[in-house]
């Protein structure tokens, strides 16, 4: 795409007017100083459109909205001519943090801009386009030149290192007791007594019972659960970009704390439609973390008929479901969930609703760092 300058072109059909009527030797060579000039300030700058070019270059390509990152910004003259003028802009998608850079460039030179850039919200964004436009020595001629970079900065939501999170009927490592009993470890005897009336006689210690010559059942130790399915509601539920960017600091770092303790989880990302990831360990933490910084709030499927009809759990399974805002009509729906799932705990980003007894409230994302208690 090129402009060329109106007056030029009214001078040029003004010259060619005088040529016609006058004829005088004068207005031929105005003429052709005028046509020549816009001749070669046509071949000049599609030369050097031809010949310039640019890049851009990051430190890292992956981050989080607490980190800095260096972008360093070339733009290259790789012919014989000068160009005189050159603008460049929108050198970043966020382009209202950055002025207009205007220069020359001599023959086979470079101009190198450093500038440092900072993102509040998570997501994949993208360098690039630099837009450039070039003018020749008149001033007569514009051409304008779009590089695509082709180069994009992953960047995630913030994590903050969790240091216990205590969920009844879950253990992180090893085996504990549970609190109440959902499950039982048949591997683990934790006391023998009598039979009453009622007992399962599948409980029965046969060689015990023939020693005794009376009849002994096994009672086994509760132990909780060793995997854990988050739930991060991405539907239109959040009021701000910053309540959106807590909830998925919050899940970030719980799915962390998990991974790092090899607990298997899955993550379940409910938005314009259900996306999943599953991992076993802190190797497995990328992947989920992808899901989480690239999905937005933007869906408006009902999370709870996921819960029920999508997404295959079983009454023991431990859900962690982390909101934006639950109204009193859609915890009831909740906590009809939990008449057929044991462990099903709610977390809510907001700060401005009717408390309730049974849902974690954490407004500012950092609080996740100590964990939290959540008690059934």
């Amino acid at each position: 795409m090129f402009k060329i300058n109106k007056s030029s072109i009214v001078i040029l059909v003004i010259s060619v007017w005088l040529v016609a009527t006058i004829g005088s030797e004068v207005f031929y060579r105005i003429f052709y100083l005028i046509f020549f000039s816009l001749f070669f300030s046509i071949i000049w700058c599609i030369l050097s459109k031809r010949n310039i070019n640019a890049n851009q270059k990051v430190d890292r390509i992956y981050c989080t909205t607490d980190e800095e990152i260096n972008l360093q910004t070339v733009v290259e003259n790789k012919s014989v001519l000068p160009i005189p003028f050159v603008e460049v802009d929108k050198i970043f998608i966020l382009e209202n943090d950055f002025k207009k850079e205007y220069f020359s460039l001599m023959p086979f030179e470079k101009v190198i801009m450093d500038n440092k850039i900072n993102f509040k919200y998570r997501g994949i964004y993208s360098l690039g386009p630099i837009e450039i436009k070039l003018w020749d020595v008149f001033g007569i001629i514009c051409f304008e030149k779009s590089v695509d970079i082709g180069k994009s900065i992953y960047v995630y939501p913030k994590i903050h290192y969790i240091d216990n999170l205590n969920l009844p009927n879950f253990r992180p490592l090893g085996t504990h007791k549970a609190k109440s009993s959902t499950n039982e470890d048949y591997t683990s005897i934790r006391n023998i007594r009598g039979y009453v009336v009622g007992d399962n006689l599948k409980r029965v210690h046969w060689k015990l019972s023939a020693k005794r010559g009376e009849l002994q059942i096994k009672e086994y130790d509760i132990s909780g659960t060793n995997s854990v399915n988050i739930i991060l509601d991405m539907t239109e539920v959040y009021k701000s970009f910053d309540l959106e960017e807590t909830a998925a600091e919050v899940c970030i770092s719980i799915v962390e704390y998990l991974l790092r303790n090899r607990v298997e989880t899955t993550l379940y990302v409910v938005s314009n439609k259900l996306y999943s990831s599953d991992g076993k360990n802190i190797n497995d933490f990328k992947k989920l973390s992808n899901l989480i910084a690239t999905v937005r709030a933007e869906g408006s499927i009902d999370v709870i008929d996921v819960v029920k009809d999508r997404i295959k759990l079983n009454k023991h399974s431990t859900i962690l479901y982390i909101t934006g805002s639950i109204s009193s009509e859609k915890l009831n729906r909740l906590n009809k969930i939990k008449e057929y799932i044991n462990n099903f705990y709610i977390v809510s980003c907001d700060d401005t609703e009717e408390k309730h007894s049974d849902i974690v409230y954490i407004v500012n994302s950092i609080d996740i760092k100590g964990g939290f208690m959540y008690e059934k």
